[in-house]
């Protein structure tokens, strides 16, 4: 079905900004887990991750 429909093109910026929410959910629930950048490698690069997206896209408002 998905290969008869034809290519899909979205721009960078879009795509990245449905990751937004997504990561703003595992963040917080990490952090509500009590997991911080100091118990759990990767989570500062994550939170880091998180804030460099610019804007929430319209998937998961």
């Amino acid at each position: 079905m998905l290969a008869s429909s034809g290519e899909i093109i979205i721009p960078k910026q879009s795509f990245r900004s449905e990751w937004k929410k997504v990561l703003q959910n595992v963040v917080l629930g990490l952090q509500f887990s009590g997991y911080t950048p100091k118990k759990l490698i990767g989570m500062e690069r994550l939170i880091k991750e998180y804030e460099l997206l610019e804007r929430e896209g319209i998937l998961y408002s």
